[in-house]
């Protein structure tokens, strides 16, 4: 992923992984990619785009200046670069495993017994 970093290019580049290398998580996805290869979010909830955000990103600190203080979601952060052309996309080759819940907890350590 740090060699598909490219400032020029994005401002933020996210580890999107296909959903069927995903485990543990639902299927609808989170982007899809356009033309260029640039993500574009799934807005639609009956839409079903595939790949999904894996939690890893790498950005330019510059994307933050704005930002309020406290918490919020980066999901804003994401949208506004996805308009301005400056979100990239890194495409995840292996597995992948959400272990945010108990239920996805089982689905990853069933995997590796």
């Amino acid at each position: 992923m740090q060699n598909a970093w490219n400032e020029k290019d994005y401002d933020m580049l996210l580890m999107l992984q296909p959903i069927e290398n995903a485990y543990g998580v639902g299927a609808n996805g989170d982007y899809f990619l356009n033309n260029e290869n640039y993500p574009v979010r799934r807005v639609d909830a009956s839409q079903k785009a595939p790949f999904l955000y894996g939690g890893v990103l790498i950005c330019h600190p510059k994307v933050f200046a704005d930002e309020p203080e406290g918490r919020y979601s980066l999901i804003r952060i994401f949208d506004k670069l996805e308009k301005q052309g400056r979100l990239g996309a890194y495409i995840h080759q292996g597995k992948w495993f959400h272990v945010g819940d108990p239920n996805a907890k089982q689905v990853a350590e069933h995997y590796f017994v």
